[in-house]
């Protein structure tokens, strides 16, 4: 939150939205336990918010950060493609269980009352109709499409240009202090990934670090 404040301080604005916080514990808790993935709460709301805002106010053009399934691994639909639509989303994010989806499980198990789930309260998560960003044009487009992307160096250009202070000590389960800092529910996404998957946050950071020639393969098995 102090890096959100400090990029606001160094010359941007910024909108932010707090979802209801007893909807949103619950909505991570029945993806959690419908697919594994509690995170994939924070992930509706990240995709769909700024499509939400963007249509407020007839903004066209959306930006990312970086492609996760091409940086990360992942889906390699998009690795020469600058941007991705709406229609994709169901089956390369949500895998065919989309949010309407999850929320009629959530009610099934007993998590949500049906009380909870009318008057828009999950607007926040939902994208707008599809007729209707196609109307406006709207595009998200991956930043880095159009530059390489290296964690690194994006820290220190952040360090020198809108105050950035990375964690005092090493993030859970890497090396690094700077990398997906977002909530505290970073780490155990990262941990049940490690579970379901074997891939290891320092693992990851380590192979990322060595592609981008920082450090050799050698020192990233050491840091492992």
């Amino acid at each position: 939150f102090k890096n959100y404040v400090n990029m606001n301080h160094a010359g941007f604005d910024g909108l932010v939205a707090w979802p209801n916080g007893i909807l949103h514990r619950k909505l991570a808790r029945t993806c959690f336990e419908l697919k594994g993935d509690p995170f994939e709460a924070f992930v509706y709301g990240q995709k769909a918010y700024p499509f939400r805002i963007a249509q407020k106010f007839k903004i066209p053009l959306i930006f990312y950060g970086e492609n996760g399934e091409a940086e990360y691994g992942g889906i390699q639909k998009y690795v020469d493609k600058s941007h991705e639509t709406p229609e994709d989303w169901e089956e390369e994010y949500y895998k065919g269980a989309g949010f309407d989806k999850v929320i009629q499980e959530g009610l099934k198990m007993g998590i949500f009352d049906a009380n909870e789930i009318v008057n828009n309260a999950f607007d926040f998560y939902r994208a707008p109709p599809l007729e209707e960003i196609k109307k406006l044009g709207l595009e998200m487009h991956w930043w880095s499409y159009y530059k390489t992307w290296i964690p690194q160096e994006n820290y220190y250009y952040c360090v020198e240009n809108t105050g950035f202070k990375p964690n005092p000590e090493r993030t859970e389960g890497t090396y690094s202090k700077y990398a997906s800092l977002d909530d505290k529910m970073d780490g155990f996404h990262y941990y049940l990934r490690y579970i379901k998957f074997g891939l290891g946050r320092c693992m990851e950071d380590a192979a990322h670090e060595i592609r981008d020639g920082h450090i050799t393969r050698e020192e990233g098995l050491a840091l492992m």
